[in-house]
């Protein structure tokens, strides 16, 4: 018998070329706006067990890149092995 429970693991998403230094100087100062935790509203659309989107979100909100871009008219392909963007 299958069970219904889902493991959610931390993944570090890192765009290539992007150092963890740098996106943690980028993010460092953010801060919570209206208790919403700095979420995107991004949607996440699970491929398979490897790739995960997330599509759209809101401008006022920070997302998964550490530079500006345009939340609302992305699409994003995440590596659930490597967590590379």
């Amino acid at each position: 018998m299958m069970s219904d429970t889902v493991k959610w693991e931390k993944l570090h998403v890192l765009e290539e070329g992007c150092s963890m230094k740098a996106r943690h100087t980028y993010f460092l100062g953010k801060k919570d706006v209206n208790d919403f935790k700095l979420t995107s509203f991004s949607k996440f659309i699970q491929i398979d067990g490897q790739w995960v989107y997330a599509v759209g979100g809101s401008n006022n909100r920070y997302s998964l890149f550490a530079r500006e871009y345009d939340v609302p008219s992305s699409c994003l392909r995440i590596d659930m092995k490597s967590g590379k963007l």
